[in-house]
């Protein structure tokens, strides 16, 4: 469920020398109350896919996020946008692996969620908060342009650059359900 500070965050950090002529992929494209679909379009990518894990408006393809790398290939889109998305995740590390792999070296990954401040929210589960010291470390061999809480204060917001033979590290996240950091 994408909201009107994620909807801006990616708005005002993507530029038409960034988007146009590009892949796009937004994962979790669902507009259940709000979409950056439109906007992006504005800055004339050659093409914008939005997956999900059910049918719906701004939805191409029905897709989870654990298939990525098998429906679309490695290497294959040089933005993924993700509004929300993450916290609703069972598999955390295996969801950002395929992000991870189907994102170009030197593509953008624009990423929201939320935070420790954040009450839960099943829509359809509600697993993780991701801290901004989280994002650190997870994302430590990505190139970081922005990393912020959002507005309200209870999400974390990035935009990065994968790096060369970048990676992702493990490590343990808050679950809201046990209230206890695991992996």
């Amino acid at each position: 469920m994408c909201n009107i500070q994620c909807i801006d965050f990616v708005k005002n950090n993507l530029t038409e020398s960034e988007v146009k002529g590009k892949r796009v992929l937004e994962v979790g494209s669902f507009n259940v109350n709000g979409s950056v679909r439109e906007d992006i379009l504005k800055l004339n990518p050659s093409e914008y896919i939005g997956v999900d894990i059910k049918d719906g408006p701004c939805v191409d393809e029905i897709c989870t996020v654990y298939g990525l790398m098998s429906r679309f290939g490695m290497r294959s889109f040089d933005i993924i946008i993700t509004t929300e998305m993450m916290e609703h995740i069972e598999y955390w590390y295996f969801a950002l692996l395929n992000i991870h792999y189907t994102l170009k070296e030197d593509g953008l990954l624009l990423l929201t969620t939320r935070n420790s401040k954040s009450g839960k929210h099943d829509f359809p589960s509600d697993h993780w908060r991701y801290e901004i010291l989280d994002m650190v470390d997870i994302f430590q061999n990505y190139y970081f342009y922005i990393l912020m809480n959002d507005p309200s204060g209870d999400g974390t917001f990035m935009k990065v650059k994968r790096l060369a033979n970048s990676d992702l590290k493990r490590i343990k996240l808050l679950n809201i359900n046990t209230g206890v950091r695991e992996l």
